[in-house]
């Protein structure tokens, strides 16, 4: 069988980055974060307040395209990947910061699609609860002390999007969440479950 791409995406504080990790780890493969690290340095600027939501959407563009392209070469030398956010997290985070459908704008890029796009979830006020709770220094702090935001993006990743599933996250234990999305990956035939190039637009 050839190697799987999978991304973990969800509202910032649902718990990606610890369930993918753990994920790419039980199934032996590479887990990738996006932006990649080489962009980290830039993104503090982009992530200020008051930066312009058009500007930011044009940097993670153009950085979840380098990790696309990171993750071809992976898949291309027998690599399956799990990747932390990517194109939904993209185009949901920025449609409401902007006001815009910005489909057409990620649709005109050659990105590689995602096999299996994996949505963690859990209510809004569990969310705000495990925000709180970070004691490092994060981006878009401002973001999310958002309420509001919040609420809405809870809202749009919770919508049907081709090749997507949702996993609640809010109250099983971390073990389990990471065996269910194991489960869901080893189910994926990547010869057909891939999703077309164009990216949905957003309802």
């Amino acid at each position: 069988m050839n190697p799987s791409f999978v991304v973990i995406c969800g509202v910032d504080g649902v718990g990606k980055t610890t369930i993918a990790k753990k994920v790419a780890t039980q199934l032996g493969y590479k887990y990738v974060k996006t932006p990649r690290p080489a962009y980290q340095h830039v993104r503090s600027f982009y992530e200020r307040p008051g930066v312009s939501p058009l500007a930011r959407f044009g940097f993670y563009l153009g950085a979840v395209f380098e990790s696309s392209e990171d993750i071809k070469r992976l898949l291309d030398a027998g690599t399956g990947v799990v990747a932390d956010r990517y194109l939904l997290s993209l185009q949901i985070y920025h449609e409401l910061l902007t006001g815009r459908d910005l489909s057409s704008h990620i649709a005109a890029w050659d990105f590689l699609p995602a096999d299996l796009n994996i949505v963690l979830t859990a209510p809004v006020r569990v969310i705000q609860s495990r925000l709180a709770m970070r004691l490092q220094t994060h981006f878009d702090q401002d973001k999310e002390r958002d309420g509001p935001l919040i609420s809405k993006l809870v809202a749009r990743f919770a919508g049907g999007f081709p090749a997507t599933v949702h996993v609640d996250c809010s109250t099983t234990p971390v073990c389990e969440v990471v065996d269910e999305c194991v489960r869901l990956i080893r189910r994926i035939r990547p010869s057909t479950a891939s999703i077309s190039n164009a990216t949905p637009a957003l309802i």
